[in-house]
């Protein structure tokens, strides 16, 4: 169960995909939590997002929050496809 306030939206849906949220603009806190999303996207709308939560996805790579300039907290724990994509590109460059 969510308890999500105004500028929040937690979005714990079994999602496969980041849905276009239109008319978001206070949004503080996005909870994208337990769904099998695999890349971030249609998030770049969102200027005042302070939080944003995609803890235990199947997120493959991090793009697409650099328009995010008020993002402060980015959570990915639990995104084993991720990990080992960022382990293998920090091992190519070493």
């Amino acid at each position: 169960m969510c308890n999500c306030v105004a500028a929040e939206l937690c979005l714990r849906r079994c999602l496969t995909s980041c849905p276009t949220l239109e008319s978001e603009d206070q949004l503080r806190l996005l909870n994208f939590q337990h769904n099998t999303i695999r890349t971030i996207e249609n998030v770049d709308n969102l200027r005042r997002l302070i939080f944003l939560d995609f803890y235990d996805n199947h997120l493959e790579q991090i793009d697409g929050l650099s328009a995010l300039r008020s993002l402060r907290v980015l959570m990915l724990g639990k995104n084993r496809s991720l990990f080992a994509y960022l382990f293998h590109k920090i091992r190519s460059t070493a």
